[in-house]
């Protein structure tokens, strides 16, 4: 349902900017149960002309069974025009592998609230992303993913879509990396805004 919410209101957009996400992730599991991440992004703008954000964020994930899980965030991120924003979100996961056809599903609902340092705007979104990811080797998988994100601030209202193709690669035990296309489209906007993103991202677990 929140899926055909979301993307029966596209619009046609105004323009679209091509980015570049590169950045890390540290993860570092302390028990059983819970898993301490570490994450740093640098993000392009103006089809790759400047830098739109840089961001360090500090995540905590506690494992409630097999198949779910609730992970607590906080980013701080620096922006252009002194828009520093500090965003506080929250994550209830599930997953399900599909062994004879080397499939997972994956389901995330997030509640984020981020406040404009400049302004002290309040920016408060529910994020609901589905990803298909296929096992092809022991180092390689490939995955699909679709979010869409719903704004509570005005008008509660959906105001967003991406559409994700990636793929993983295991350097090692320890490490492995990611790369994927994304389409970041705006809706029920008068004027939609479009962003094409190349993204690459380190991952290794201490």
């Amino acid at each position: 349902m929140l899926f055909l919410s979301g993307y029966g209101q596209e619009r046609r957009t105004r323009s679209a900017d091509n980015e570049v996400w590169v950045g890390f992730t540290l993860k570092k599991q302390v028990s059983d149960r819970v898993t301490l991440s570490l994450d740093q992004q640098t993000r392009t703008m103006d089809n790759l002309e400047g830098i739109r954000a840089n961001f360090l964020e500090l995540g905590m994930k506690y494992e409630l069974s097999k198949h779910f899980a609730v992970k607590g965030q906080y980013r701080y991120t620096i922006r252009n025009n002194s828009k520093n924003t500090e965003r506080l979100s929250l994550d209830l996961s599930t997953k399900w592998k599909y062994k004879p056809a080397k499939l997972t599903f994956k389901y995330r609902l997030r509640f984020q609230n981020s406040v404009v340092e400049y302004t002290g705007q309040n920016i408060t979104y529910l994020r609901n992303r589905f990803t298909m990811q296929y096992k092809i080797s022991k180092k390689w998988q490939t995955y699909v993913e679709y979010e869409s994100f719903f704004k509570f601030n005005q008008k509660n209202e959906f105001r967003g879509n991406r559409y994700t193709l990636g793929a993983k690669y295991r350097i090692s035990k320890q490490m492995n990396i990611n790369a994927f296309y994304q389409i970041d489209q705006e809706i029920n906007v008068k004027h939609a805004f479009r962003e094409n993103i190349f993204g690459v991202i380190l991952q290794w677990e201490i």
